[in-house]
């Protein structure tokens, strides 16, 4: 069962991050989420246009690792890999990439203002009335 059509998922635990995102992403309604578990379970029950992947407590490679087990469900998703760890953003791109999945490294990706533009352009277009 589907619970959401369209939208963002974050898995972050710092509130300074999360505020960044609500600002650059005014009248999107966000799921965020701090742990690995509660990121696979809205994965497991919803479709997402975008997710954003911290490294906090190795959970975002915990969860890649699961979102390449389950590659077919995210053809359609934009994975960001937003963490200060070169070597685990690196990790987490490499387990996404292998399985052709859409993925990107931002480390502070809500400060990027052309992004941001983008997410909100998408979600007008796929889901209007949501924005």
């Amino acid at each position: 069962m589907l619970l959401f059509m369209s939208g963002v998922l974050i898995l972050e635990t710092d509130i300074n991050q999360i505020q960044g995102f609500k600002k650059a992403l005014p009248g999107v309604t966000l799921r965020v989420v701090s742990l690995a578990k509660d990121a696979i379970k809205e994965m497991t029950n919803g479709h997402w246009d975008f997710i954003f992947l911290n490294s906090c407590k190795n959970d975002g490679a915990f969860v890649s690792a699961w979102a390449a087990e389950h590659a077919e469900k995210f053809k359609g998703t934009t994975f960001f890999v937003h963490t200060l760890s070169t070597p685990t953003a690196k990790r987490m791109h490499g387990i996404l990439y292998r399985m052709k999945l859409h993925v990107h490294c931002k480390c502070l990706p809500w400060q990027d203002i052309a992004l941001m533009r983008h997410v909100l352009e998408h979600l007008k277009k796929t889901s209007p009335g949501s924005i």
